[in-house]
């Protein structure tokens, strides 16, 4: 007699990756989670700003954004705002989770990718919800004015924090120095580094490659080499993405009819950070999600199939400014998106394209 698992093997992989929270430092929002909507799909809302963590830790500042954000009744586990109302909840209980009368405790974040790891699926979940926490659902209760009085203090408490962390820091360097080389460090002492390693260099890349819409317009536009094309082409994207014409390894500006800015399917500025709905066609949409998988299978760092849309269509808007003589539009996009995953893997790529795409 033959059992079937796997209906329970899926629920279980749901159980470990839905409604657990994790970090995005590269946008659109701080933080991301997969959730089931009504309809019983998994979708991803996004949400919270980039300085929650810092004033959450603020009781007063807790209090006053639940009670701006209306947060007694924060809505559907599928709006940004349920979950930024449970990031600004005071600490509960142990016991209160072990009951099960709290689920997500604001704090404990998943990492992306071991949750990519569990259930591969997640990497082609389309739909996303980016909108804003502002809407309190309170009837017009002046949020937006009382959030700006807040804001107006962020830079000031970020920057007293980094340096009092610059000055622990090197008193913990010195300290250390005078230590002998081979002091025995508990492990806890050596995980904290580690994490304190890992969140300064989040913060520092979103920081670095932080760009206006302006900048990020301009970064649709980087212009790949012939030998960087060269490089990331495979022979099946290369056959794939041919057209006639003559063939030469020089770039040259496009023609006045291969200037586009947006089309009837995509308008302009769909492939932002924040990534509107981009539509493909069917066989552009096949081959990224092959790509996709075979990333995934073979890297640690993940890739989702939101990531490389927004890649192939900034490929696509670039071929409007240059291109390679002989290439379509598509292919262009397409070297574009390899390039993306050379970066991804680990690859050594130019800093130039690093800036262009790195905010993804």
């Amino acid at each position: 007699m033959e059992i079937d698992f796997t209906k329970k093997i899926l629920a279980a992989n749901e159980n470990k990756t839905l409604n657990k929270p994790f970090r995005t430092p590269k946008g659109p929002k701080k933080f991301s989670v997969y959730v089931k909507n009504e309809k019983g799909n998994v979708v991803k809302v996004n949400f919270g700003d980039p300085n929650m963590e810092i004033k959450r830790d603020d009781p007063d500042r807790r209090r006053n954004f639940r009670a701006r954000h209306n947060c007694s009744n924060p809505g559907p586990k599928t709006k940004a705002r349920y979950w930024s109302c449970k990031m600004w909840e005071a600490g509960k209980s142990v016991t209160d989770y072990t009951k099960g009368s709290a689920d997500w405790d604001g704090v404990s974040l998943a990492d992306h990718d071991e949750l990519l790891n569990i259930d591969p699926e997640l990497a082609f979940v389309e739909e996303e919800v980016t909108e804003g926490e502002d809407d309190c659902g309170c009837g017009g209760c002046g949020c937006k004015e009382a959030q700006a009085a807040d804001d107006d203090q962020e830079s000031g408490m970020i920057l007293s924090q980094i340096s009092k962390s610059i000055d622990q820091l090197t008193e913990l360097k010195s300290m250390i120095n005078a230590m002998p080389e081979d002091a025995d460090f508990e492990g806890w002492v050596q995980s904290k580094f580690t994490k304190i390693a890992d969140y300064v260099n989040s913060v520092h890349s979103y920081i670095k490659y932080y760009e206006s819409d302006d900048e990020m317009e301009a970064s649709f536009n980087y212009d790949m080499t012939s030998e960087e094309y060269d490089e990331v082409m495979t022979i099946e994207d290369i056959i794939s993405a041919a057209r006639p014409g003559p063939k030469s390894a020089a770039q040259t500006p496009a023609k006045p009819s291969e200037r586009r800015k947006g089309s009837s399917k995509n308008k302009p500025g769909s492939a932002g950070s924040k990534g509107g709905k981009i539509n493909f066609s069917e066989s552009v949409i096949t081959s990224l999600k092959e790509k996709v998988k075979k990333h995934n299978a073979k890297y640690s760092k993940k890739v989702t199939l939101g990531q490389l849309k927004k890649v192939y269509r900034r490929g696509a808007g670039a071929f409007s400014s240059s291109h390679r003589p002989g290439m379509s539009r598509g292919g262009w996009a397409m070297a574009r998106v390899n390039m993306f995953l050379k970066m991804k893997r680990g690859g050594k790529v130019k800093d130039s394209y690093r800036k262009a795409d790195g905010d993804i």
